[in-house]
């Protein structure tokens, strides 16, 4: 049985993916409870399991006694903050890949979270900690960067780069063989048909900084 703790307690879509995996894959995969410093907003339970604080979380499990998961996406910032935090504690962490993701001819790193209907196409590179959304294509050859954020509904086109930290919003497109820079937003809905610049915010049809 592999346990597993869950940072950050919004995203029920998680713990359904892991039901459908342990069903489809005859797997076993225990929640063991959730990590969010928001007990006040969230309350004591979350999906019908246990929600701690970091501190209360620290006291009870040790590195060696569950994989850890960030589900936490409203920041890219904070994902990789909390992140660090726990691998400097030397906690390790798992991909959660819903069963029907055909992964075969792509690289997936450790810690990404790839959600149902999610279209990887060969030859792909998903990094560490990246989040595909609902519906959501990667198109062949394209690499996705670390801690970026895909929202639903988006299409990454072949022979694409994104970078780092990213956060590609609700059902944007990007075109084939462009490149984007680290830390950049693409707002929801945008088509990008050019090259974006680090540490930009592109918006629109087509797509421009804003």
């Amino acid at each position: 049985m592999k346990k597993f703790v869950i940072l950050g307690a919004a995203n029920p879509n998680v713990v359904r993916t892991i039901d459908i995996i342990n069903l489809k894959k005859d797997e076993e995969i225990f929640v063991e409870c959730f990590v969010d410093s928001d007990k006040k907003k969230i309350g004591k339970k979350f999906m019908n399991k246990d929600v701690l604080d970091t501190q209360a979380f620290l006291k009870t499990y040790g590195k060696d006694d569950c994989y850890l998961f960030n589900s936490i996406a409203s920041s890219m910032k904070d994902r990789k903050e909390i992140t660090n935090f726990y691998k400097k504690k030397e906690f390790k962490f798992k991909s959660i890949i819903h069963p029907d993701v055909n992964s075969n001819y792509v690289k997936i790193g450790s810690g990404v979270f790839i959600q149902e209907n999610s279209i990887i196409q060969a030859n792909a590179e998903i990094s560490d900690f990246v989040i595909v959304s609902t519906n959501s294509c990667v198109a062949h050859d394209s690499h996705i960067g670390q801690f970026t954020f895909i929202g639903p509904a988006v299409y990454i086109c072949g022979r694409v780069d994104v970078g780092e930290n990213c956060y590609i919003g609700v059902g944007a497109k990007i075109l084939p063989d462009l490149k984007i820079g680290k830390n950049s937003i693409i707002a929801a809905g945008s088509i990008v048909t050019k090259n974006v610049k680090e540490n930009s915010k592109v918006l629109g049809i087509p797509a421009r900084e804003f």
